[in-house]
Protein backbone atom coordinates (compact mmCIF):
# COMPACT_ATOMS: atom_id res chain seq x y z
CA UNK A 1 0.00 0.00 0.00
CA UNK A 2 2.79 2.46 0.81
CA UNK A 3 4.39 1.88 -2.58
CA UNK A 4 1.24 2.92 -4.40
CA UNK A 5 0.97 6.01 -2.24
CA UNK A 6 4.57 7.01 -2.99
CA UNK A 7 4.01 6.52 -6.70
CA UNK A 8 0.88 8.62 -6.52
CA UNK A 9 2.68 11.40 -4.61
CA UNK A 10 5.59 11.31 -7.01
CA UNK A 11 3.25 11.56 -9.99
CA UNK A 12 1.26 14.36 -8.37
CA UNK A 13 4.41 16.34 -7.62
CA UNK A 14 5.52 15.96 -11.21
CA UNK A 15 2.13 17.19 -12.39
CA UNK A 16 2.18 20.17 -10.04
CA UNK A 17 5.70 21.08 -11.15
CA UNK A 18 4.68 20.92 -14.81
CA UNK A 19 1.61 23.07 -14.15
CA UNK A 20 3.69 25.70 -12.36
CA UNK A 21 6.29 26.10 -15.10
CA UNK A 22 6.25 29.65 -16.33
CA UNK A 23 5.86 30.20 -20.06
CA UNK A 24 8.88 31.69 -21.82
CA UNK A 25 9.13 35.43 -21.37
CA UNK A 26 7.31 37.45 -24.04
CA UNK A 27 7.27 41.22 -23.99
CA UNK A 28 5.35 43.39 -26.41
CA UNK A 29 4.69 46.63 -24.49
CA UNK A 30 3.47 48.45 -27.62
CA UNK A 31 0.62 45.98 -28.05
CA UNK A 32 -2.94 46.68 -27.03
CA UNK A 33 -3.38 42.98 -26.20
CA UNK A 34 -1.71 40.52 -23.85
CA UNK A 35 -1.33 37.60 -26.26
CA UNK A 36 1.57 35.28 -25.48
CA UNK A 37 2.59 32.78 -28.22
CA UNK A 38 3.50 30.18 -25.59
CA UNK A 39 -0.23 29.78 -24.89
CA UNK A 40 -0.66 28.09 -28.28
CA UNK A 41 2.79 27.06 -29.53
CA UNK A 42 6.04 25.50 -28.42
CA UNK A 43 8.36 28.48 -28.30
CA UNK A 44 11.86 27.98 -29.70
CA UNK A 45 13.86 29.12 -26.68
CA UNK A 46 17.20 28.89 -28.50
CA UNK A 47 16.58 29.89 -32.12
CA UNK A 48 19.46 30.23 -34.59
CA UNK A 49 20.63 33.81 -34.03
CA UNK A 50 21.60 34.31 -37.67
CA UNK A 51 18.02 33.47 -38.68
CA UNK A 52 16.61 35.62 -35.88
CA UNK A 53 18.65 38.55 -37.19
CA UNK A 54 17.11 38.13 -40.66
CA UNK A 55 13.61 37.92 -39.15
CA UNK A 56 14.16 40.94 -36.89
CA UNK A 57 15.47 43.01 -39.80
CA UNK A 58 12.37 42.04 -41.77
CA UNK A 59 10.05 42.95 -38.87
CA UNK A 60 11.86 46.28 -38.57
CA UNK A 61 11.35 46.86 -42.29
CA UNK A 62 7.65 45.99 -41.93
CA UNK A 63 7.29 48.38 -38.98
CA UNK A 64 9.16 51.29 -40.58
CA UNK A 65 8.27 51.03 -44.28
CA UNK A 66 4.92 49.25 -44.58
CA UNK A 67 2.91 49.65 -41.35
CA UNK A 68 2.97 53.49 -41.41
CA UNK A 69 1.37 53.43 -44.87
CA UNK A 70 -1.43 51.15 -43.66
CA UNK A 71 -2.19 52.78 -40.31
CA UNK A 72 -2.04 49.76 -38.03
CA UNK A 73 0.30 49.32 -35.07
CA UNK A 74 3.73 47.77 -34.96
CA UNK A 75 4.17 44.04 -35.46
CA UNK A 76 6.26 41.46 -33.64
CA UNK A 77 7.39 37.89 -34.34
CA UNK A 78 7.84 34.96 -31.98
CA UNK A 79 10.00 31.97 -32.83
CA UNK A 80 8.30 28.62 -32.48
CA UNK A 81 8.71 24.93 -33.22
CA UNK A 82 5.78 23.85 -35.38
CA UNK A 83 4.40 20.33 -35.13
CA UNK A 84 3.93 20.17 -38.90
CA UNK A 85 7.20 20.12 -40.88
CA UNK A 86 5.52 22.10 -43.66
CA UNK A 87 4.23 24.97 -41.50
CA UNK A 88 6.41 28.05 -41.77
CA UNK A 89 4.62 31.00 -40.17
CA UNK A 90 1.22 32.16 -38.99
CA UNK A 91 -0.51 35.43 -38.25
CA UNK A 92 -2.28 35.28 -34.89
CA UNK A 93 -5.79 36.37 -35.77
CA UNK A 94 -7.23 38.85 -33.29
CA UNK A 95 -3.97 40.54 -32.28
CA UNK A 96 -4.83 43.81 -34.01
CA UNK A 97 -3.88 46.61 -33.97
CA UNK A 98 -0.46 45.10 -33.14
CA UNK A 99 -0.13 41.91 -35.18
CA UNK A 100 1.78 38.95 -33.82
CA UNK A 101 3.40 36.46 -36.18
CA UNK A 102 4.80 33.10 -35.16
CA UNK A 103 7.53 31.69 -37.36
CA UNK A 104 9.42 28.40 -37.41
CA UNK A 105 12.88 29.40 -38.58
CA UNK A 106 14.18 25.83 -38.64
CA UNK A 107 11.36 24.67 -40.94
CA UNK A 108 12.09 27.57 -43.28
CA UNK A 109 15.81 26.76 -43.23
CA UNK A 110 15.19 23.07 -43.96
CA UNK A 111 12.77 23.76 -46.81
CA UNK A 112 15.05 26.44 -48.30
CA UNK A 113 18.01 24.05 -48.22
CA UNK A 114 15.96 21.31 -49.91
CA UNK A 115 14.78 23.78 -52.54
CA UNK A 116 18.29 25.05 -53.19
CA UNK A 117 19.53 21.47 -53.80
CA UNK A 118 16.70 20.81 -56.23
CA UNK A 119 17.09 24.10 -58.09
CA UNK A 120 20.88 24.47 -57.75
CA UNK A 121 20.69 27.89 -56.10
CA UNK A 122 22.33 29.45 -53.05
CA UNK A 123 20.83 28.06 -49.80
CA UNK A 124 21.63 31.22 -47.83
CA UNK A 125 19.71 33.35 -50.33
CA UNK A 126 16.77 30.94 -50.25
CA UNK A 127 16.68 31.09 -46.43
CA UNK A 128 16.58 34.90 -46.50
CA UNK A 129 13.83 34.89 -49.14
CA UNK A 130 11.91 32.23 -47.20
CA UNK A 131 11.95 34.19 -43.94
CA UNK A 132 11.09 37.48 -45.61
CA UNK A 133 8.27 36.20 -47.81
CA UNK A 134 6.79 34.19 -44.92
CA UNK A 135 6.59 37.32 -42.77
CA UNK A 136 5.28 39.47 -45.63
CA UNK A 137 2.65 36.81 -46.38
CA UNK A 138 1.48 36.82 -42.76
CA UNK A 139 1.45 40.62 -42.83
CA UNK A 140 -0.93 40.27 -45.78
CA UNK A 141 -3.30 38.33 -43.51
CA UNK A 142 -2.93 40.94 -40.76
CA UNK A 143 -3.86 43.63 -43.30
CA UNK A 144 -6.90 41.58 -44.35
CA UNK A 145 -8.11 41.50 -40.76
CA UNK A 146 -7.24 45.20 -40.23
CA UNK A 147 -9.22 46.18 -43.33
CA UNK A 148 -12.06 43.83 -42.35
CA UNK A 149 -11.92 41.79 -45.55
CA UNK A 150 -12.02 38.02 -45.98
CA UNK A 151 -8.84 36.03 -45.48
CA UNK A 152 -7.44 35.11 -48.87
CA UNK A 153 -4.27 33.04 -49.32
CA UNK A 154 -3.73 34.19 -52.92
CA UNK A 155 -3.89 37.87 -51.95
CA UNK A 156 -1.51 37.35 -49.03
CA UNK A 157 0.92 35.47 -51.27
CA UNK A 158 0.79 38.06 -54.03
CA UNK A 159 1.27 40.84 -51.46
CA UNK A 160 4.39 39.02 -50.18
CA UNK A 161 5.81 38.41 -53.65
CA UNK A 162 5.21 41.97 -54.86
CA UNK A 163 7.02 43.40 -51.87
CA UNK A 164 9.83 40.82 -51.82
CA UNK A 165 10.49 40.95 -55.57
CA UNK A 166 9.82 44.61 -56.37
CA UNK A 167 9.72 46.47 -53.07
CA UNK A 168 6.20 47.66 -53.85
CA UNK A 169 3.19 47.49 -51.56
CA UNK A 170 0.34 45.88 -53.47
CA UNK A 171 -2.73 47.63 -52.07
CA UNK A 172 -5.19 44.79 -52.59
CA UNK A 173 -7.60 46.31 -50.06
CA UNK A 174 -8.27 49.48 -52.04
Amino acid sequence: MKIKKKRFLFNMNWYKKAQNDDPPEWEFPEAEHDYNPSWDYEVDSIPDQKLVQIAEQTINEINTKIVPQIGMGVCKAAYIKEKSPDALARYIYGTQPNPVFVIDLENIKRIAEECSRDLYCDPETEIIIGIRTSLFHELGHAIQEWMNIDMNEDEAEQFAREYQDMGEIWRFWE
